[in-house]
């Protein structure tokens, strides 16, 4: 479990994953901003530019806690003048104000704690499947978006183990291009993520629209 890229909080064997006793705590998302316990009662909005622009949200973390294993996400968005939204969703942890940095593949140093990515048109669930709890996808069927319809779209994120400080903050971002620009010192290269069409992507909370992180909070253990 770790607080940063230098920093080890605590290593332990465990038997099963994700851990049977871990809580599944939803984090609403709302439009000012907030990832908070309740979703808003009614509908709010939130957009941004597929190409240039992000949505953010933040939790501020009420206690030390932990949080390991697979995290969900569930989207209600809707596209505005492209028939795809491609999303890129990561979760940073923030302290003093400033993002905290974790290793990534290859050495990367500018790692978030977590990250997942779906196109919208790829949307279709397995019903038989998970990973290991959040969403699997069958990717087997092309469902292009239309003009003001509003759906719903599920995103896994890679499993983590994070341990948050009391007053620490965790941040959703959700964009339509990949984190790291495409260069060969402190980005992809040569390879970069397919670049994601023109347009505007609304997201929808609250209402009918319960936008949501699931995160998995481990409960502190008992010292006896």
């Amino acid at each position: 479990v770790r607080e940063d890229s230098d920093t080890i909080h605590e290593v332990r064997p465990e038997a099963e994953w994700p851990l049977s006793r871990t809580r599944w705590t939803d984090l609403h998302l709302r439009a000012d901003g907030s990832l908070t316990d309740a979703p808003a009662t009614t509908s709010e909005t939130v957009d941004f530019d597929m190409r240039s622009g992000r949505a953010g949200f933040t939790w501020e973390v009420p206690e030390d806690t932990e949080i390991s294993g697979p995290i969900a996400l569930r989207l209600y968005l809707e596209a505005k003048g492209a028939d795809d939204v491609y999303v890129f969703a990561g979760v940073q942890k923030l302290r003093d104000g400033r993002v905290v940095s974790f290793e990534g593949s290859y050495g990367f140093g500018f790692d978030r704690v977590t990250t997942g990515w779906l196109k919208a048109s790829l949307r279709k669930l397995d019903p038989d499947g998970a990973f290991p709890r959040g969403p699997l996808h069958t990717y087997d069927e092309v469902q292009p978006l239309r003009e003001g319809e509003i759906l719903p779209v599920d995103i896994a994120l890679l499993p983590s183990a994070t341990f948050f400080r009391k007053g620490e903050q965790l941040r959703l971002v959700v964009q339509g291009r990949w984190f790291s620009t495409r260069n060969p010192l402190f980005g992809q290269f040569p390879v970069a993520y397919e670049r994601g069409p023109r347009g505007t992507c609304v997201l929808h909370c609250g209402g009918e629209h319960a936008a949501r992180l699931e995160i998995p909070v481990i409960p502190g253990r008992d010292p006896a």
